[in-house]
């Protein structure tokens, strides 16, 4: 009986601590902005925020249309790829707008959050409590980033017909300030 009893708290003690922390164990691309706006979903674009066709930018820079939620405290930038439809998108940017500026065009969105409610403010240990511990990390003018990429044969990838899947979160003072996820262009 006495065995029993200490084989019992042995099994306790092993399930209470040998437990895994609360992290994901693999890392899960957003693929949304605010669980309307697709990466490459000409439809969810449309629907959420109209047709995109006169809005895009073509210059020296990717091309793209600028977003301001509705106190323009924050933007989302939308990058197409060359070639793609006028409203289809690959990679989302989101960030705090310090200066009202003109080439942002207003929405309806309070705030702009990714798929897994990934938004700006939040601090470090908070993201990786949420996207999981296989991110590297750099330094990059003047902000600490962490990065978890997808790359190589993969099933994600496949349905996307893309070569690599990256998302970059900008810290400053522990607090994410700026973040982009999707299919980059280079």
């Amino acid at each position: 009986m006495k065995k029993i009893i200490i084989f019992t708290a042995l099994l306790v003690c092993v399930n209470l601590f040998g437990q895994q922390n609360s992290y994901k164990e693999a890392f899960v691309p957003d693929i949304s902005v605010n669980k309307t706006l697709f990466l490459f979903n000409r439809e969810s674009i449309i629907k959420s925020i109209g047709d995109q066709s006169g809005k895009i930018i073509r210059d020296e820079n990717p091309s793209r249309v600028q977003l301001k939620n509705k106190d323009s405290s924050q933007y989302l930038i939308m990058y197409q790829c060359n070639g793609s439809s006028s409203n289809s998108f690959n990679e989302f940017e989101i960030g705090y707008l310090y200066l009202n500026k003109k080439s942002f065009n207003a929405t309806k969105f309070e705030c702009f959050f990714s798929h897994d409610k990934i938004r700006l403010g939040i601090e470090r240990k908070t993201l990786i409590e949420i996207k999981g511990p296989g991110y590297k990390e750099k330094y990059e003018n003047g902000y600490d980033v962490i990065e978890y990429n997808i790359e190589g044969n993969n099933s994600f990838l496949q349905y996307y017909n893309m070569p690599i899947y990256l998302s970059d979160y900008y810290f400053k003072k522990g607090k994410l300030v700026k973040f982009r996820f999707g299919f980059p262009n280079w």
